[in-house]
C-alpha cells in the first residue's frame, strides 16, 4: 500500500504555503525532499495563471494561463484555464529523477484535472508506486474524488489548512513516517 500524507484545504487556504513550509522544515532535519509546487503568477493584483517549481532545485515551468486561447495539441483548456500539456510531461521527468533520493516527494495542488486521469494523473501513480511518502495537496472538494481514483487508505499524516491546522505537527508525523521508509 502506498504511503502518502494529505495537505487539504479550500481555494485561497494556504495549501501551497504549506507545502513549502513543510518542504523547508523537513529538509533543515535533514530529510531529502523532492517534487514541485505550484506557484501562482498574478498581474495587476488578478491571477493569471500557475508556474511549477520544483523543490530544491531552480527549475520552473508555467503550466496554466487563466482565460487563454490553445495554441495547439499542445494545450488543452480546462475550467477556465488552459494548461500546457508539456509542462505535465516535465514535472514527471523531474520526478523520476528525484524520486530515487527523496523520501518525501511534494505534489502541490492535485485536482479535477488528475482526477478525470490527466495533468498530473501519471506523475502521481509514478510517485505513489514508489518507496517515498508522497505529500498530496488537494483541494478539499476534491480530496474523496482523489482518495478514490488512486485507491489511497489512511494518510501517514493530514494537515487542513482552512482549519488552521498545526503545521508543526504535520511536519513530525512525515519525519516519523520518513524515518521508518529507510529502516
Amino acid at each position: 500500500m502506498s504511503r502518502w500524507a494529505l495537505v487539504s484545504g479550500t481555494k485561497g487556504t494556504g495549501k501551497s504555503r504549506a507545502v513549502n513550509r513543510a518542504a523547508e522544515a523537513l529538509a533543515a532535519r535533514g530529510v531529502a525532499i523532492a517534487g514541485f509546487v505550484q506557484d501562482a503568477i498574478e498581474a495587476d493584483g488578478e491571477r493569471v495563471g500557475y508556474r511549477l517549481r520544483r523543490l530544491g532545485r531552480p527549475d520552473t515551468r508555467v503550466v496554466a494561463r487563466k482565460n487563454a486561447t490553445p495554441r495547439g495539441p499542445e494545450d488543452e483548456a480546462f475550467c477556465s484555464y488552459v494548461f500546457e500539456l508539456g509542462a505535465f510531461d516535465e514535472a514527471r521527468r523531474w520526478l523520476v529523477e528525484d524520486a530515487p533520493t527523496a523520501r518525501v516527494l511534494f505534489l502541490d495542488e492535485v485536482s479535477k484535472l488528475e482526477v478525470a486521469g490527466r495533468g498530473h494523473h501519471a506523475a502521481i501513480r509514478d510517485a505513489l508506486a514508489g518507496d517515498a511518502i508522497v505529500v498530496l495537496s488537494v483541494q478539499a472538494a476534491q480530496v474523496f474524488g482523489v482518495l478514490e481514483r488512486f485507491e489511497l487508505g489512511a494518510p501517514v499524516a493530514a494537515l487542513e489548512t482552512a482549519e488552521g491546522g498545526d503545521l508543526g505537527a504535520f511536519v513530525d508525523a512525515l519525519a516519523d513516517a520518513a524515518g521508518e521508509v529507510l529502516a
